[in-house]
């Protein structure tokens, strides 16, 4: 098997479920408990937050653990857009937050629905979009589904010189354990990660918020300081404090090694013809998209199913509607070719010669899907 879908979910390592099996064996008791055993729990839950800020250089604001980025993400978007007014975002941001926005809209708000230039959401761009009532910006810091990293700190410093009173928002969910993420750096008010994204487990994730009063999603026993009730599901807390750790650890050599073997797939699939890469400057090296011209994803991927090689089309989290990714369609793809795409997406845990086997039996497969239909035919 070789696993290309990283971008989907990634497999926990062994550290993070030996992390998790500690919790469940010898520190299982409930954090809100009064007894010694449930603070013992409570004391381990509170040096794991402050090492998560530390890790993410974000001891300014404030970590709620939450079941993951969806949460977390509707959990601020909806506390924050409770009254009518303007969002700017982008069109190709993950469904998340493009769903809520459209609830939003659907409520009387208004949303401006910003198109990439050369892959990425300029600052100018937003700059222009502000309008007297806008309340908020929500930008994807890397997409989920071409890899280009948005230039969060930039936008969001020059937002906040144009009118402090804007919140700004980003979804980190591909940036988190992949890249560095410096929070006070990024200056944003909110921001979402999963832990399954970064070796992780799923079902676990949290919510960054920096001097602000948040309305709560989800009410009850009043955990989290009321931001989020529910018992923390402290196993996989602890699980994705040690997941982020080992993430960060030696982060330049493993964005090289990724780099390499994103470089190792392109070289070995260079002859092929009708295919496009769909890669930019601000790509990241850990997601790769490529469009086959008269070829479906779907096959493709079920094909390559086959040979246990598992890519996807467009985010796991949508890949079962059968239109045209937004993504694609925002970056100048037509249907067709939108169709026609495959994504690949590395790990720095891989090796070379699987993705050089991996690229080999994708070439096979096109060509093969490219003779039954009687040959490239081009565009």
């Amino acid at each position: 098997m070789i696993y290309l879908d990283n971008a989907a979910t990634t497999q926990p390592l062994p550290e993070v479920l030996e992390a998790y099996k500690r919790m469940q064996l010898e520190l299982w008791a409930n954090p809100s408990s009064l007894h010694e055993f449930g603070e013992d729990v409570f004391f381990e839950l509170k040096e794991v937050r402050d090492s998560i800020k530390n890790l993410l250089h974000g001891r300014e604001g404030d970590i709620i653990f939450t079941s993951g980025a969806t949460e977390g993400i509707n959990t601020f978007l909806r506390s924050v857009l409770r009254r009518e007014g303007h969002v700017i975002t982008s069109a190709y941001e993950h469904a998340a937050v493009h769903q809520v926005l459209k609830a939003y809209e659907a409520e009387g708000g208004r949303v401006t629905y910003l198109q990439p230039e050369h892959g990425i959401i300029t600052k100018e761009a937003v700059l222009e979009a502000i309008q007297e009532d806008t309340l908020l910006v929500a930008l994807m810091h890397v997409n989920n589904e071409i890899g280009v990293k948005n230039p969060i700190a930039d936008i969001c410093r020059a937002v906040k010189a144009r009118r402090s009173d804007i919140l700004f928002f980003s979804d980190g969910v591909q940036a988190g354990g992949k890249i560095p993420v410096d929070l006070q750096s990024l200056a944003v008010d909110g921001y979402a990660l999963s832990a399954h994204k970064f070796h992780g487990l799923k079902g676990t994730g949290l919510l960054y918020v920096r001097n602000l009063h948040l309305h709560p999603l989800i009410l009850g026993g009043g955990q989290e300081n009321g931001l989020r009730s529910g018992t923390q599901n402290v196993g996989g807390i602890v699980a994705m404090e040690e997941a982020l750790r080992h993430c960060i650890k030696d982060m330049d050599q493993k964005l090289a090694h990724v780099e390499s073997l994103r470089n190792i797939c392109l070289e070995e699939l260079k002859e092929l013809k009708g295919m496009k890469v769909n890669q930019f400057p601000e790509s990241i090296p850990h997601i790769l998209s490529l469009s086959f011209t008269d070829l479906k994803g779907e096959v493709l991927v079920h094909m390559l199913d086959q040979k246990k090689i598992y890519v996807n089309t467009k985010s796991a989290c949508s890949s079962t509607g059968h239109k045209a990714s937004r993504t694609l369609q925002a970056i100048g793809l037509s249907d067709r070719e939108a169709m026609g795409t495959i994504r690949l997406s590395f790990d720095s845990t891989q090796s070379e010669e699987d993705i050089r086997r991996a690229a080999r039996e994708i070439r096979a497969t096109v060509e093969e899907l490219q003779q039954r239909m009687g040959g490239f035919r081009g565009v």
